[in-house]
């Protein structure tokens, strides 16, 4: 889907891929501003474009299908967003800079043990509600400002064999961390 293809659009609120989608990227603001609740994932999506969802501000249900292809949350794909919870599919390698920051209303994020994410970049859960985090095996850094904000985040779960080597400036300020597994 090309970049700016339905941003600002008023009257879809609901999008239902069907599993037999090709539909392989959601490209640059695809629906951005729009009025959208919720939208469920095709499985032959590869990446969700730069601020695709980007103040999506009635956006609260993301469904991924079980077979999710996904690979890459790029720039402020969801930043701004209601969403609520999400459950990244563990074909994702890479959470990019602020996907989603400013998600105010997000809860719970839920990674996988088989997760393979190894990056995950700058601010990318900023301001957000969540309380708790597992950090999957691969991830070998977490960046700079990457939990700010989080006040209600409280324990960090690392996995039993992780690849962390650096936790970068800010990772975790205004954090109310009381336990780290």
């Amino acid at each position: 889907i090309g970049p700016h293809a339905f941003e600002n659009h008023r009257k879809i609120l609901r999008i239902d891929f069907h599993n037999a989608s090709q539909i392989q990227q959601f490209e640059e603001m695809s629906f951005s501003y729009s009025s959208i609740t919720e939208i469920t994932i095709p499985s032959s999506l590869l990446c969700i474009g730069k601020y695709s969802f980007y103040n999506c501000t009635n956006l609260q249900k993301i469904q991924f299908m079980i077979d999710s292809q996904l690979q890459v949350i790029e720039e402020g794909a969801f930043s701004f967003s209601s969403i609520i919870n999400i459950s990244i599919p563990s074909s994702v390698t890479k959470l990019c800079k602020m996907a989603f920051n400013g998600c105010t209303k997000l809860r719970s994020v839920r990674i996988q043990e088989d997760s393979q994410i190894n990056e995950i970049e700058e601010e990318v859960f900023k301001d957000t509600l969540i309380s708790f985090f597992y950090i999957p095996p691969h991830v070998t850094q977490i960046s700079q400002g990457t939990f700010q904000s989080c006040i209600r985040l409280k324990e960090i779960e690392f996995s039993e064999n992780t690849e962390l080597k650096t936790i970068k400036k800010d990772a975790f300020f205004g954090t109310s961390i009381a336990r780290l597994d």
